[in-house]
């Protein structure tokens, strides 16, 4: 059996004292080693194998520096840019000594209760939540009774939280719509996974004057339904793309321009498309929602929108670890592409402030 790292090996590879490493990785304020040495410390205590011995911390009262990352949906675990985040996240606490622990939620408020209540047991000092959770509006006054800190993320996250970070397509969403419209001559259609996130019906209204909001319902958009328990959202996504644009395709066969919800929905509606003859980026425009490695590197153009949240991570583990009341809200890019004229490479169209788009 190997032998566990101790402090003492960490101190005797550093060439430091026990002490100095010890507050190196308590992230103590009565540290006064410099950069160069905490950076050292850490990176010796990651190659040797340390482990914080958290039972023991909890006995004498002390900080655990744990922080537990939780998705509020079990879906969410396939959808890229989530994996992205978690990922980045991990890393950017591991830099700053605290370790993760990671959860997905299901659909059973208590259930969901009773796992947080056992990660504060274990000692979990802070919380990322990303989206809202069944039973959220339990979970957050048990970790504030328990002295915990909790930050929600997400672009549809409740307002009921305290403390959150979202990112919107205010501004976004509205120019996508507006771009594949345009380029359709306005025979486009919205196809979504059973609800209208917020605004997104707006900015489709907005674009179609003339309608009422029940002719804009019935003849723009079209509702499509995703298995959102299947353990493979990605590849539900795609077929229910499929299958939607099949069906506006034989109900409305003139439609030119196409909006998904997601990328990975979008992905289906492009090879349903194909199927058909079309050719994307010439005479039918489609445009998802995520801004995936899928879409980006396309051989046809596909738009999307970024919510760009491996962006903002350093800004999101900031502000947890300080603990104190946070609102922020941060606007999302959107990413118009197209051939280049007389070739089939594809190019990306950049969006000014004003909302009127320029070419890269």
């Amino acid at each position: 059996m190997n032998k566990t790292c101790s402090l003492k090996d960490i101190a005797a590879e550093c060439g430091l004292s026990i002490s100095t490493v010890s507050q190196i990785l308590k992230n103590s304020k009565r540290d006064y080693s410099s950069q160069a040495t905490r950076e050292r410390v850490r990176e010796t205590a990651s190659r040797l194998g340390y482990r914080t011995n958290y039972g023991y911390r909890l006995m004498r009262g002390q900080r655990t520096m744990t922080v537990a990352i939780l998705l509020s949906q079990e879906q969410y675990r396939t959808r890229e840019y989530f994996q992205m985040l978690l990922v980045e996240l991990m890393r950017e606490f591991n830099t700053r000594n605290y370790a993760t622990l990671f959860h997905a939620f299901r659909y059973d408020p208590e259930e969901n209760l009773n796992v947080v209540r056992d990660l504060l047991a274990r000692g979990v000092e802070y919380f990322v939540s990303i989206g809202t959770p069944v039973g959220y509006e339990l979970i957050e006054p048990e970790i504030d009774s328990r002295g915990g800190f909790q930050l929600a993320l997400g672009s549809g996250v409740t307002p009921a939280y305290r403390n959150t970070i979202t990112v919107t397509d205010l501004k976004s969403f509205p120019a996508l719509v507006h771009y594949l419209v345009e380029k359709s001559g306005g025979q486009f259609c919205y196809l979504h996974n059973n609800y209208f996130s917020g605004g997104h019906l707006e900015a489709i209204e907005a674009a179609f004057p003339d309608d009422s909001r029940e002719e804009v319902i019935r003849t723009r958009t079209l509702q499509c339904e995703i298995d959102t328990a299947a353990g493979n959202f990605a590849g539900e996504a795609v077929r229910a793309g499929f299958e939607g644009t099949e069906r506006r395709l034989a109900e409305h066969p003139s439609t030119r321009a196409f909006l998904y919800s997601s990328d990975p929905f979008a992905l289906g509606g492009a090879i349903s498309l194909a199927r058909h003859g079309f050719k994307i980026g010439e005479d039918v425009f489609v445009g998802g929602y995520d801004n995936d490695t899928a879409v980006r590197t396309a051989t046809v153009p596909i738009s999307s929108i970024s919510l760009d949240w491996v962006k903002h991570v350093p800004l999101i583990v900031e502000k947890t670890l300080a603990a104190q009341p946070c609102r922020i809200e941060l606007e999302s890019t959107v990413h118009l592409r197209e051939f280049r004229p007389g070739t089939r490479e594809v190019r990306e169209i950049e969006e000014d402030s004003s909302g009127r788009h320029r070419r890269a």
